[in-house]
Parts: structure tokens; C-alpha cells; sequence
């Protein structure tokens, strides 16, 4: 996949200003492929924002993501996808004794924290300065009953509410991955037709797997 390969070639490298979305389009621009979603694309705009160097197109737009809450992948047609904030309501059903071939789970709390913090900051104006552009803080809870904390630290300045996106989204990739099944059915299609796809959410009965719920 070239952008996953490929550098940013740009004049200056900045993008201040700029929201993922409108960045996306631009890195991406040049290698024809389009941008898809899912849900609600957070359109905060990053207050400042530069290309490192040599940093390739994927490490770029998968860097600002997570600080956005932005779950990235790819379609069926290799075009570039951006999943946002969308209801997680469970579609087509995956049916131990039913539609299953084969399949395994593994579940497990290792990377499970009771709290996600990111910390940063950004640069002062007459309207703010000191400990509030020094030294922003931002939680997300997690699911973890101990005493488990996580701190990130942002890796650009940006906002409060861009912290706290960030927070979330290290939340989510944390406790989205304490269950992961590989099942394998019978084709390629869906029971309700279509192919199976990124950010939906199938039903998995499995009584072998100890699973009855939506995965996703």
C-alpha cells in the first residue's frame, strides 16, 4: 500500500489550523485514492501541526488520528478509512452450530487500565498562560478495577478538548483489544448480503468461545 510506504512531500510540512480530515485529503491527494467514514469525523482543527521529515503519509495521518479519536484502515477498494464516534447497534449474527466454520478467542486484561491520561501543552496569549498552556491533563476511565494508570504525552500542542480525545481514544484501543476472535465462515458474503467490513458490529454466540454479544 504506497502511502503506508511512501514519504510526505510537501513544501514546508505545516498544517496549522488544519482538521484530520482536510490533511487526509491533501497527503493523500497525489496517490488517487479517496477517503471514506464511518460515523462522525472529529473536525477540531490541530492548532499546530508540522510533517516530521521523512515521516510517511500512514505514521502521519495514524499519529494525528489517535489524538482525534479517529480508528484508521482500508476499504475493499484500497481506499483510506476513518472511523469516528457511531453507534455500535450489532449487524449480522455469527452462530456457533449455525454459520461458524472455525474459530478461537483469546481474552485478557494485560493492557487494561483503570484510568488513560494524556498530558501537554501549547503556547501562551493574553487570554491564557502559565499551568493552563504548561501543563494540560486529560482522563478517560477505564474498565480495570485496580489502581492502573496510563500516561501518554501528546506529541504536538494542542487543546484540552483535544487532550481529552486523545485520552479516549488510548481507552478505546486498550479496551477495544481485551477480546479478539478470528472466526471463519462459510464465503465471503454477509447473511444479509455484502461483504463483512470494518466498524460493524456482527452478534458472536459461542458458547465454546464463552462469548454472546457484539464484537466489533
Amino acid at each position: 500500500w504506497d502511502i503506508a510506504s511512501s514519504s510526505v512531500e510537501t513544501e514546508d510540512g505545516k498544517f496549522d489550523g488544519y482538521p484530520w480530515e482536510a490533511i487526509a485529503r491533501n497527503l493523500i491527494a497525489p496517490f488517487g485514492i479517496s477517503l471514506e467514514t464511518v460515523g462522525t469525523v472529529d473536525a477540531t482543527p490541530f492548532p499546530e501541526m508540522s510533517v516530521q521529515p521523512g515521516e510517511l503519509v500512514w505514521a502521519t495521518l495514524e499519529r494525528l488520528a489517535r489524538d482525534r479519536k479517529i480508528v484508521l484502515g482500508s476499504t475493499e477498494r484500497g481506499n483510506l478509512l476513518a472511523i469516528g464516534d457511531h453507534s455500535g447497534s450489532a449487524s449480522d449474527a455469527l452462530v456457533e452450530g449455525g454459520n461458524i466454520k472455525s474459530a478461537n478467542c483469546t481474552i485478557q486484561d494485560d493492557y487494561v487500565y483503570q484510568k488513560y491520561w494524556t498530558l501537554g501543552q501549547r503556547a501562551g496569549h493574553d487570554d491564557a498562560w502559565g499551568d493552563d498552556v504548561s501543563r494540560i491533563r486529560a482522563v478517560a476511565q477505564g474498565s480495570a478495577t485496580r489502581y492502573r494508570p496510563l500516561v501518554n504525552i501528546a506529541e504536538h500542542p494542542d487543546t484540552p478538548e483535544g487532550l481529552k480525545k486523545r485520552a479516549e481514544f488510548d481507552a478505546l484501543h486498550h479496551e477495544g483489544a481485551m477480546i479478539q476472535a478470528q472466526v471463519t465462515v462459510q464465503g465471503w458474503l454477509r447473511p444479509s448480503g455484502g461483504l463483512w467490513k470494518v466498524g460493524t458490529y456482527p452478534h458472536v454466540k459461542s458458547p465454546m468461545l464463552l462469548l454472546d454479544q457484539p464484537l466489533g
